[in-house]
């Protein structure tokens, strides 16, 4: 076999990202039509720098590495992230640690979030479990219509220690 030079030689996940519009650290560049997501299955392990304009979802693990995307990130059940996110939205069910950057965040049932959260919109749902410095930017160009349950404001800098549990029930 001969060798490659190093500007031939490219990562199963390179040829993956750049083939759904993505470029890794700035390799490679993005196409017009993005393609529709990034899967990071619950095999795999990634730890870098990912940039893309794809829904990024994460079923694996993910370490050490900052992901870019202006769609969305989808972190599954059973996914482990540590890591700094930005995106326009951010859906967690499983545990993050690491500073979250987005429009609006969604902590949903069983999710863990630890680190920082910088959003404009969150919501958090029931046996969620939050225990993260939160900024509230409250970007009215970016600001979707709240719901109730949801947290809005202007401009909120709080440290949030937070354990969402279901309201007793009556007679009990």
């Amino acid at each position: 076999m001969t060798a490659m030079t190093s500007e031939h030689q490219t990562t199963g996940i390179q040829r993956i990202v750049r083939a759904m519009g993505g470029w890794i650290n700035g390799a490679g560049a993005p196409r017009e039509q993005p393609g529709t997501e990034l899967i990071l299955g619950p095999h795999t392990w990634f730890s870098g720098h990912l940039r893309c304009r794809n829904t990024v979802i994460i079923e694996g693990t993910v370490e050490n590495a900052l992901i870019e995307t202006s769609a969305n990130i989808i972190i599954a059940e059973d996914a482990r992230v540590g890591s700094d996110l930005s995106a326009h939205i951010v859906s967690i069910r499983g545990v993050y640690s690491g500073t979250l950057t987005a429009d609006r965040a969604e902590i949903l049932q069983g999710a863990e979030v630890h680190g920082h959260v910088h959003v404009n919109t969150i919501y958090i749902d029931e046996n969620a479990v939050m225990k993260a410095e939160m900024f509230l930017l409250g970007s009215a160009d970016h600001r979707p219509q709240a719901s109730p349950t949801e947290i809005t404001s202007d401009v909120i800098t709080r440290t949030t220690d937070v354990q969402t549990r279901p309201p007793p029930e009556i007679g009990a």
